[in-house]
């Protein structure tokens, strides 16, 4: 029997409050078909300290998907 490590709501707090989450509805279908598919989507570059919280708040969610495998597609497609 091995020992279950859970990510805890920690990490789902500290998430919501860096997006500025708190008060955002929730969808139903986390992707479009033509999502990611324009030349407009890819124009806009983010400064290296907006990378950095970036990439931090999207490690954070992949730690989380190991417990909420609800969030893993939207995870997936941020991690792109």
């Amino acid at each position: 029997m091995g020992i279950r490590y859970e990510a805890g709501p920690r990490h789902e707090e500290i998430v919501i409050n860096e997006l500025g989450l708190k008060d955002a509805n929730v969808v139903v279908t986390p992707g479009t078909k033509d999502e990611g598919n324009t030349k407009d989507d890819h124009e806009e570059q983010l400064d290296d300290a907006h990378v950095s919280e970036y990439r931090a708040v999207v490690a954070r969610l992949n730690y989380l998907t190991s417990d909420r495998p609800d969030i893993a597609f939207s995870v997936t497609e941020l991690a792109r």
